[in-house]
Formats: C-alpha cells, structure tokens, sequence
C-alpha cells in the first residue's frame, strides 16, 4: 500500500511538472512566431566572424564554430546593435540561442556569407522592447524542446500511474 501510494505521488509531481513546462513551452512557441509580424527596420553589419565554441562542455573533443554576428539599426532617431540572430532565448542557461547555429567551419562560414560586413540587412526589432531584435525569424528546433519535454513528463507520470495501479512494475519477488 505504501508503495502504492508513492507511485501515486510520483506521477502526480511528474503530470504537475509535464503541465507546467508544456504550458510554458506553448507561450514560448507563441511569443517565438510573434517575433515574425515585428516591424522592420534596415540594419547594417557591423561584425560577422566565427568564434570558438570550446567552452561548452560537450564540445570538448572536436573544433565547433559559432557566428557572432553584431548589427546596427534605427528606430525614431536612435540607433541600437544586437548580436541576436533568431529568438531563441528559450533557456538562457542552456546557452541554446548560441549553439544553436554552431556547427563545423564551413557550415558557419556558410551562414556568416549571408551577413558580411557592412551589408544592409532587415532587422526585426520588438516594439515593445526595442532592443530585443532578430534577424532571422523562422521557428528553430530548440523553441519546441520545453514543449516536447513537457509532454514526455505527462506521458511518464500516466505510464506511472497506471502500472502502478495495476502492478505492473519490475517485482524483485518474480526473478
């Protein structure tokens, strides 16, 4: 019985876990599109180079790039730069919005030769943040993670809750 009842409680923190993080997954998707119907404001180049990406941990063993790409561009009469080239803040401490455009040295240069130098370019700025802008706003992969993780929490905490209820768990008594 006392069993029972963990496994009850394991899936209920697991269903409550899956809800909270796919509820916030599904505004992030939402404020992530949103970035597409953003003015436009003409930008400029200011910087486009690769820089080494070693100081993430899981890329310790091979040479990974990453475009640093810095821009200008006007709203009213003031100017403002970015270094964001897709809304992608979807977990700052996963540091996503920057390895996620990572790759080998000829797939940064291949994205580093749409943005060189002194080339003009259409900024997407928020209008209510000015600052928060982006050059690039399609929906990439990692904005749907904390949707999808979400969504395996809840599968979990029912998988849980239902072999728990019927017993079907690993039994020590049955090897």
């Amino acid at each position: 019985m006392k069993e029972m009842t963990s496994r009850k409680i394991a899936a209920a923190l697991f269903f409550v876990a899956g809800l909270i993080i796919s509820f916030y997954g599904v505004t992030f998707i939402f404020k992530a599109a949103k970035c597409k119907s953003w003015p436009m404001a003409q930008g400029t180049i200011l910087h486009s180079s690769p820089i080494d990406s070693r100081d993430i941990p899981e890329n310790k063993t091979k040479d990974v790039l990453r475009p640093y790409i810095v821009y200008e561009y006007m709203v009213g009469d003031k100017y403002y730069t970015s270094n964001n080239i897709a809304y992608l803040n979807v977990i700052s401490w996963f540091d996503i919005s920057d390895t996620y455009f990572s790759g080998s040295y000829a797939e940064v240069m291949a994205l580093l030769r749409k943005y060189p130098v002194y080339h003009e370019v259409k900024v997407h700025y928020n209008p209510e943040n000015v600052d928060d802008a982006v050059l690039d706003t399609g929906l990439k992969a990692p904005i749907f993670m904390p949707f999808i993780l979400g969504l395996l929490l809840t599968y979990i905490s029912f998988h849980v809750y239902i072999y728990g209820l019927t017993g079907h768990f690993y039994d020590k008594k049955h090897v």
